[in-house]
């Protein structure tokens, strides 16, 4: 400790809890006491400090100046110092509790008295009421009971310190607002974090047992301290199910049968902003099975530790059943205002087509008021009187307009027990408490009854609840990306199935495929000294089995689809089938695998007319597929004869012009600062704050300060044939071993893809990586795809959203009234608008989000504190394709961001079989088929969206043998007939049962 900069004493923090007190004196007489008054529940030890200076030493009208400096010893100790007035004193507060009483009853007057002397006795006298108190050093609190008041009145309040004169005042009472607090027990499923990821399994098991048991022992017990369980995800209760004996099953069913346990229905606590369309409807699916099973409906959903959230919950949720969202969040960890703006403030969330909307909850204590640390063998009450009171006295100060408010209660930490003494506990609260009176619950009840009392008194509010933990994703970009691509093919593989071989659909490996999808979405990645001690064995174990959930997925989903048709592997291919899961035609460029040994490059189509081919560089031969039919396949001959040479070097510029498209690149960063399509001759970059599109930028630390740009473009053609041109830039980038950029035309499509290849260096400090999009079109207005549906930002986000970096789901477009672009991103999932704005921590919370025209992909970054990885390393390709267009069409949007994560796909043909098409055509101008799943052997479930801001009309044609149509929930239930011509509202979901 230093006073006037000179350094007048040295201390430690104590090894242990058992020194209290402690006494220093300097040379000169300067004296420091420390007095210990408490220790906290992760046993560390608060008190006060006292530091006397002699008036030799001391500088009138000068500031004391006192500074504390700590040694470098690679502890985990930390000495902290709070910031407020330590003023002595006496503060009357009306509490908001009324005490049960033999003849009457009571309100509380709490008195906190901050006193810094030696101990005594403090009297007390509010009106008559005179009570004496013993008075400690720091903070005292005390509670005077008064008569229950039914109007404001004022009282005269005298307190006397050892008999002498202390204070007076005269304060006025209040009568209390009767509240009933609803208690919401649940564990917070952490799958991982603070256990190995297969021991937190366990333990949910476990806390799925007990549970029951605590129930089936309070039964009896009064009306409301019954004990009650929230299961807040699925996860464990499936597994549970699967691996529970015949009578542990039969247990748990009649439980949630009896009301004792509610079943939640999101799978898992999912980063649901990284989803794509149909993992979300697969993370419900879990909740809807077992609920049948026991005969139950899931109307409720839980959520823990995730601030923010896809607009496209809300349809999905409700589809399915779920009618109440219970929000828990964070309460202090990159959480933005969300707490502020939507705590304890009960809403209406209604979908982007208005035909849906969700009760909403966001508790505002969060999910985590009643931890105590990750040590809770030792349980202990957590309910206690000064943090329930404290909290109501809370929403008298914000005029909570209810006399109903929802809890959270979790006990221990995330992945901890139920509480085994929660019903005594609740019981005697009851006993003694007229108000709050507590009740425990479950969110499908208290939100029910909280509806009925009070739902057309709620707002009702569109937009997106952007997200703001699905940036720790970029920790780990491959995996992000593979699971991204594992979701698409999976959906692809899926449809297949269901329209060329439903008979043997392996259902249960999808199910199991999809799991791992959902696992890697699911918001632990890794354990709480992930970045603190990055090389442990518990940090290291837990990465490989979030790492496995990407890769398994991603194994899964290929086999899946290599399975679905039947390959002849001839030693020869003479013809391939061109396969198209999407509901209208395509024409788009073929990629020939090289392993696929063709009797010739000449490529021929059904007609017997001959195709332009191009063998590339990387050895897969190319063409263009025209009009693939959709939900269908076309096929294309090979035979032997000339074929053009691929040509490669160096070239003398770098501009060039292929397919009317005419690109130019920055010589400082190989950017490309020049971009006219065809139609469409004037430049689509702005170069006003960056070299130009494709543009890296690296970020040492976490404030953007000084991007670093690439540098020393090495500029090359890769591709030069007829169909396919390509240049390829490599070039030094900071942060990474190599950079290297792919700029791709093709002939007759008007477009350019992007494929960066960063070859990351493994780095431990923080850092981040953003490639720059600058678009020159004047008052271009953003719109951001969701899963099932698209917001312009700000505008269309709900107040408390993230607005310093937004989650896509595949497409981004930028427009004004005459043309615009649509941005495409298969595999990174965030962007920020206008300038790098991340790390929030630094850079501060976007309050607004711009006007602007610039999307920056933000792809990698390890700004997290715990959970999320430290660095990562090697080779990551982020593909990017951008369209020109007119005026902004939603529905050439959705299908270009679906073309680009769902390809055509190319199977050798089988000698024997026909082209395959399907038995029905389907008529739309706006609606899309999504997804298509068999659901049994003669039944057929498909997803439709309708993406514009118009009423469809869809119908569907039989080729051959006519279907009966139903429309039915998503998972293929709740039958009701309908005819061939179907209406689907705008920006609608609708699901379709063939039979």
């Amino acid at each position: 400790m230093f006073i006037y900069d000179q350094n007048k004493f040295t201390f430690r923090n104590p090894i242990d809890t058992l020194s209290m007190n402690w006494d220093l004196e300097s040379k000169n007489g300067i004296k420091l006491h420390f007095k210990g008054i408490m220790i906290d529940k992760y046993g560390d030890l608060f008190g006060y400090m006292f530091l006397k200076i002699p008036k030799s030493n001391y500088h009138p009208g000068k500031s004391t100046k006192i500074k504390v400096s700590g040694e470098t010893a690679e502890s985990r100790s930390w000495f902290m110092i709070f910031k407020y007035q330590a003023i002595p004193g006496v503060k009357f507060i009306e509490e908001q509790a009324i005490v049960k009483g033999k003849e009457i009853n009571y309100q509380l007057v709490r008195v906190d008295v901050l006193h810094f002397d030696k101990p005594g006795i403090i009297d007390i006298r509010i009106g008559y009421i005179m009570e004496s108190f013993p008075l400690q050093l720091g903070l005292n609190l005390f509670r005077v009971k008064v008569p229950l008041l039914e109007k404001a009145t004022e009282f005269e309040t005298e307190t006397r310190l050892n008999n002498e004169f202390y204070s007076k005042e005269v304060i006025t009472i209040n009568p209390v607002v009767q509240r009933t607090i609803y208690l919401l027990p649940h564990s917070h499923n952490d799958i991982g974090y603070t256990h190995i990821q297969e021991e937190v399994e366990q333990i949910q098991w476990q806390n799925l047992r007990d549970a029951i048991k605590y129930s089936n022992k309070t039964k009896d017990y009064p009306e409301g301290s019954q004990f009650k369980w929230n299961v807040e995800v699925m996860w464990a209760v499936d597994s549970y199910l699967k691996n529970a004996s015949k009578q542990d099953k039969k247990g748990f069913i009649e439980a949630v049968q009896k009301g004792w346990v509610e079943l939640d229905a999101m799978y898992a606590n999912i980063l649901t902003g990284l989803c794509r369309p149909e993992e979300l409807y697969r993370m419900m699916q879990s909740a809807k099975e077992v609920g049948e099973l026991c005969n139950v409906q899931v109307n409720s959903a839980m959520i823990s530790d995730i601030p923010g959230y896809t607009w496209s919950l809300v349809p999905v949720m409700a589809q399915s059943g779920v009618k109440y969202f219970s929000i828990g969040t964070n309460t202090f960890h990159r959480i933005g205002n969300i707490i502020e703006a939507w705590g304890d403030k009960p809403f209406y969330w209604e979908s982007a087509s208005g035909e849906e909307k969700i009760l909403c909850w966001l508790h505002g204590r969060g999910y985590s008021d009643f931890h105590t640390g990750l040590a809770y063998t030792k349980l202990r009450n957590k309910l206690k009187e000064q943090l329930i009171i404290d909290y109501m006295n809370e929403l008298r100060d914000k005029q909570y307009p209810y006399d109903i408010i929802t809890m959270r209660y979790n006990i221990g930490s995330d992945n901890g027990p139920p509480d085994p003494y929660l019903a005594n506990i609740v019981k005697a609260w009851n006993e003694k408490y007229i108000s709050p009176k507590i009740i425990i619950s479950t969110v499908g009840e208290s939100f029910g009854l909280f509806e009925k009392r009070y739902g057309d008194r709620l707002p009702v509010v569109k937009g997106d609840f952007t997200g703001y933990w699905e940036d720790g994703a970029g920790s780990s970009a491959r995996e992000t990306a593979m699971n991204r691509t594992s979701a698409e093919r999976l959906t692809q593989a899926e449809t297949f199935w269901a329209l060329i071989n439903p008979e043997t659909y392996p259902e249960n490996q999808f199910n199991e495929a999809w799991q791992n999808v959902l696992l890697y979405s699911e918001h632990t990645w890794g354990s709480w000294n992930s970045i603190s001690e990055p090389f442990s064995e518990f940090t290291l174990q837990q990465w490989e089995t979030k790492k496995s959930f990407a890769e398994a997925a991603d194994k899964q989903s290929k086999q899946l689809l290599d399975e679905v048709i039947p390959i002849d592997m001839a030693e020869t291919v003479t013809s391939i089938d061109v396969y198209n899961s999407n509901s209208w035609d395509r024409t788009d460029l073929v990629i020939v695998p090289k392993n696929f040994y063709l009797r010739g490059e000449r490529v021929k189509d059904e007609s017997g007319r001959f195709i332009q081919s191009q063998r590339l560089t990387t050895g897969e031969l190319v063409f263009i597929a025209k009009d693939v039919p959709a939900l269908g396949a076309k096929r294309f001959y090979f035979e032997k004869g000339k074929k053009r040479e691929p040509q490669t070097g160096e070239t003398n510029d770098q501009f060039y012009i292929h397919n009317h498209i005419n690109i130019d690149f920055a010589e400082e960063t190989g950017a490309i600062d020049k971009l006219e399509f065809r139609d469409y001759p004037f430049n689509f970059v702005s170069s006003d704050s960056f070299y130009g599109m494709n543009d890296y930028y690296y970020i040492e630390g976490r404030m953007p300060k000084n991007p670093k740009p690439s540098n020393k473009p090495d500029i090359r053609i890769k591709e030069n044939g007829p169909l396919v041109k390509s240049y390829i830039i490599k070039s030094d980038a900071p942060g990474c071993e190599s950079l290297t950029r792919e700029i791709i035309t093709i002939k007759g499509i008007n477009r350019i893809d992007i494929i960066n290849t960063i070859d990351k260096s493994d780095i431990l400090t923080p850092e981040g990586i953003h490639i720059v999009f600058p678009f020159n079109i004047p008052d271009g207005i953003v719109r951001i795809s969701n899963a099932w549906n698209y917001y312009q930002p700000g505008i269309e986000q709900l107040s408390g959203s993230n607005k310093n970096f937004f989650s896509v789901n595949r497409w981004v477009d930028v427009s004004n009234e005459n043309y615009g672009i649509t941005w495409v991103s298969v595999d990174a999932p965030l962007i920020e608008l206008d300038r790098i704005t991340m790390d929030e921590i630094e850079y501060g919370w976007v309050k607004e989000a711009p006007e602007t025209q610039t999307i920056i992909s933000y792809v990698m970054n390890n700004y997290w504190e715990t959970n999320y990885k430290a660095s990562q390393s090697g080779e990551v390709t982020f593909k990017y394709t951008i369209y020109p267009h007119r005026e902004f069409d939603p529905v050439q949007a959705e299908k270009w961001g679906i073309e680009q994560t769902q390809p055509l796909i190319p199977i050798i043909s089988s000698r024997f079989e026909p082209v395959f098409e399907p038995d029905f055509k389907f008529n739309s101008d706006n609606t899309i088929i999504a997804s298509i799943k068999p659901i049994d052997e003669k039944a057929l479930l498909l997803r439709l969206y309708n993406p514009s801001t118009e009423n469809d009309m869809v119908g569907f044609e039989w080729l051959y043998d006519p279907k009966e149509i139903y429309f039915c929930d998503p998972y293929g239930n709740n039958i009701e007939t309908i005819e061939d011509i179907i209406e689907i509202p705008a920006m609608s979901i609708l699901h379709i049962l063939f039979k």
